[in-house]
C-alpha cells in the first residue's frame, strides 16, 4: 500500500512537471513570436528605407498603382515581373542579413484594403491560421504629391513549425528528459509491482513454513509429554515407540530445513553434483516402488513408457531420482480426481527426454513462465490445503540446469500437465 502511495506521488509530480514544461514551452513560443514580430517589422522598415535608394523600382511600383483598368496587359505583366523580381531580391537580401530562414509570400496593394497591384504566388489572400501577416505603408522614394497608398504585405508561412524549430534546443531536450522520467516512472512501477508480488510470495512462504514446522513441533511436544509419563510408569516398550515417532518428526523437520538450505546453495552455485555415467532406466526402476506407494495413497495409477533406446547420461543419481519423485509428488498432491501419472523416456534431437505426465487440473498459461520460480505457488484455494513451500519446482529447475539440461511445461486447463526434462546423452554433458 505504501509503495502504491509513493508511486501515486511520483506520477502526480511527473504530471506537474509536464504541465510546467508545457507552460514554459508556451511562454517560450510567445517570446519567440514576439521576437519574430519585431524582426519582421524591422525588415519592412528596411524594405521601405531601401526603396528610397532605388528610384527605378519606385517608378515601376507607381506604374502598377496608376495602371488603367483596360490597359496594355502584356506591358503590365512585364512591369509586375520586374517589380516581383526586385522585391524578392531585396527581401531575400534583408532576410539573409538578419539571419532569418523562413518561407514567405508577399503582395503589393493599393490601400490597406486588399486591392492588389501585385500578388506573389505564395501569398494567400484568404484568412488562415498557417501564416502570420505583416503590413506597412511604403513611403520611401514615393513623391510627396502622389495621391497613392502602396502597402507591402509579407506573409510568414508555417509559423508554428518555424517557432518550434527556433526553440529546438529547448524543445527536444525537454521532450527527451520527460520521456526518460516517464520511462523511469513506468520502470519503477514495474519494480514496485514485482516487489509487491515478491512480498506476497514471501508472506505465503512464511505462512506455509509456519504451518509445516508447527505440525512436527506440536507432535514433538506431545510425544515428549507421553514419553515422560511412560518413563515415570516404567513402560519401556511404549517409551521406545515414542522415541521412534520423535525421530520421524525430527527427520521431517530436518527435511524441511534442508530443502531451504539446499536450494540456497544451488542458487549461489556453491553446490557440486556427484556426476557419474548411469542408465536412466535403471535409476527410474530404483524409484518405482516409491512412486507406486505415492499413487496408492490416493488410489491412483502409475504407468510407464520407457521408449528411449539410448539412456546413458552423466547424472547425480541422488538428485536425479529426487527431481522425478518431486514431479510425481506434485502430480499426486494437486490431483483433483483419482491421479493417473505417467513416466516415460524418448530420444529426440540427440537428447534424452524424460517426461512426467498427469491428468490433473492443468496450469494456466499465465503461470507457466513463473512456475519454476522460488516460493511461487499458484494462488487458488486454501494455501494449506496442499502442503509445500513452493520450492520443489525451483529445485527441479536448478538441478536440471546443473546437468546442462532443460525443462519445460506442456499444460492445458482440464487436460493435465506434462513436464519434459531434456538431458544430453553420454559424453555431451
Amino acid at each position: 500500500m505504501r509503495s502504491m502511495a509513493i508511486l501515486g506521488i511520483i506520477f502526480i509530480g511527473l504530471a506537474g512537471l509536464i504541465l510546467v514544461q508545457y507552460r514554459l514551452l508556451n511562454t517560450g513560443l510567445q517570446l519567440e513570436k514576439a521576437r519574430m514580430d519585431e524582426q519582421m517589422i524591422q525588415l519592412l522598415k528596411e524594405v521601405d528605407h531601401n526603396l528610397g535608394k532605388d528610384s527605378n523600382l519606385v517608378q515601376l511600383m507607381l506604374t502598377l498603382n496608376d495602371r488603367p483598368a483596360n490597359g496594355d496587359t502584356a506591358g503590365i505583366n512585364s512591369v509586375q515581373a520586374k517589380v516581383h523580381d526586385k522585391l524578392t531580391q531585396l527581401i531575400d537580401h534583408l532576410l539573409q542579413k538578419e539571419d532569418l530562414q523562413l518561407r514567405y509570400g508577399f503582395a503589393l496593394t493599393q490601400g490597406y484594403q486588399f486591392s492588389p497591384a501585385l500578388v506573389e504566388r505564395h501569398f494567400d489572400a484568404q484568412e488562415g491560421k498557417g501564416y502570420q501577416q505583416y503590413s506597412k505603408l511604403l513611403k520611401g522614394g514615393i513623391p510627396a504629391d502622389c495621391q497613392c497608398e502602396l502597402f507591402l504585405h509579407i506573409q510568414v508561412q508555417n509559423v508554428f513549425a518555424l517557432l518550434l524549430g527556433n526553440l529546438a534546443g529547448i524543445v527536444w531536450p525537454t521532450v527527451l528528459f520527460v520521456l526518460l522520467i516517464l520511462s523511469g516512472a513506468v520502470a519503477l512501477f514495474g519494480v514496485a509491482k514485482r516487489l509487491k508480488r515478491l512480498d506476497d510470495i514471501k508472506n505465503d512462504f512464511i505462512n506455509n513454513l509456519t504451518h509445516e514446522l508447527k505440525t512436527p513441533t506440536f507432535a514433538l511436544q506431545l510425544l515428549s509429554k507421553l514419553l515422560r509419563v511412560n518413563l515415570q510408569e516404567n513402560k519401556v516398550a511404549a517409551s521406545f515407540e515414542q522415541l521412534d515417532r520423535m525421530d520421524l518428526e525430527i527427520k521431517q523437520l530436518n527435511t524441511h530445513i534442508e530443502k531451504v538450505l539446499e536450494l540456497a546453495s544451488l542458487e549461489k552455485g556453491q553446490y557440486q553434483l556427484a556426476l557419474e555415467a548411469r542408465n536412466v532406466h535403471d535409476l527410474l526402476g530404483e524409484i518405482k516402488g516409491t512412486c507406486e506407494t505415492m499413487l496408492q495413497a490416493r488410489q491412483g495409477r502409475l504407468y510407464w513408457n520407457l521408449a528411449a533406446t539410448k539412456d546413458l547420461v552423466k547424472v547425480d543419481p541422488s538428485h536425479f531420482k529426487n527431481i522425478v519423485i518431486n514431479l510425481v509428488d506434485n502430480a499426486v498432491k494437486y490431483a483433483d480426481k483419482r491421479p493417473e501419472v505417467g513416466i516415460g523416456t524418448q530420444n529426440k534431437e540427440g537428447m534424452l527426454h524424460i517426461w512426467v505426465q498427469d491428468n490433473g487440473p492443468g496450469i494456466e498459461s499465465s503461470h507457466k513462465k513463473r512456475i519454476f520460480q522460488k516460493f511461487y505457488r499458484i494462488s487458488s484455494g486454501n494455501l494449506h490445503e496442499v502442503k509445500g513451500f513452493g520450492l520443489g519446482l525451483s529445485y527441479v529447475w536448478h538441478i536440471v540446469k546443473m546437468h546442462s539440461g532443460t525443462i519445460h511445461l506442456e499444460s492445458k486447463i482440464g487436460e493435465g500437465s506434462r513436464f519434459v526434462i531434456a538431458l544430453p546423452l553420454g559424453r555431451d554433458v
